[in-house]
């Protein structure tokens, strides 16, 4: 799913996939999500989304690993040659705020510090919103 303020969130959808407790490599994981996608959404509605690739999901795996979000428990051999290795993953912190976007916590970390709200500071953005929202309304 493009953007991290999209409602399926690919990080957040491989955090809920990880915290089963078992190790996961990059295409398991894909297919896990996709499979929830289409529970969730039906065939008709997954074609008005930007889907996840495989390579999306290995690149927020990497990224994930490099922040220590999750740990690389063991690499499998490829079966032919040419092929890519196995990188099994497991979850190491589940309440990070790096996992609303952990690609942009990595690559800009201190403007990902700077981005982020308590939650007092959530709700009062809430309410101040929905306050010019009626007012927008009532001045027509």
């Amino acid at each position: 799913m493009r953007g991290w303020l999209n409602r399926f969130n690919t990080s957040k959808m491989i955090l809920e996939i990880l915290k089963n407790g078992n190790e996961h490599y990059s295409w398991d994981t894909y297919r896990t999500i996709m499979d929830k996608l289409k529970q969730i959404l039906g065939e008709e509605k997954m074609a008005k989304y930007k889907l996840p690739t495989h390579q999306s999901v290995a690149s927020i795996l990497r990224v994930c690993h490099k922040l220590g979000l999750v740990e690389k428990t063991r690499e499998d051999t490829p079966m032919k040659k040419g092929y890519y290795k196995r990188i099994y993953y497991k979850l190491s912190k589940p309440d990070a705020v790096e996992w609303e976007n952990p690609i942009f916590a990595y690559y800009y970390p201190e403007k990902f510090k700077t981005t982020r709200k308590t939650e007092e500071e959530k709700r009062n953005w809430t309410i101040e919103n929905a306050r010019r929202m009626r007012n927008a309304k009532i001045k027509k």
